[in-house]
């Protein structure tokens, strides 16, 4: 049950439980989505090509809420 008092991650457990989401990934070692392109390539560019993590979280439509 979600509380007012609940950390992050014990919020992101609990959606991750219920399906709401997937777990945490990193978008730039796993691949990142097509939409997300020019917001990628502007991350490399401040990074100065360095490698980082772009820690992402996808949200899941539940069929029940159609």
């Amino acid at each position: 049950m979600v509380r007012k008092n609940m950390t992050f991650g014990a919020w992101l457990r609990y959606g991750i439980d219920q399906g709401y989401c997937t777990d945490r990934y990193c978008e730039n070692h796993q691949a990142h989505a097509y939409e997300d392109e020019s917001l990628f390539h502007d991350l490399m560019e401040e990074y100065d090509g360095r490698d980082f993590c772009w820690p992402i979280v996808r949200l899941r439509t539940l069929a029940e809420d159609d």
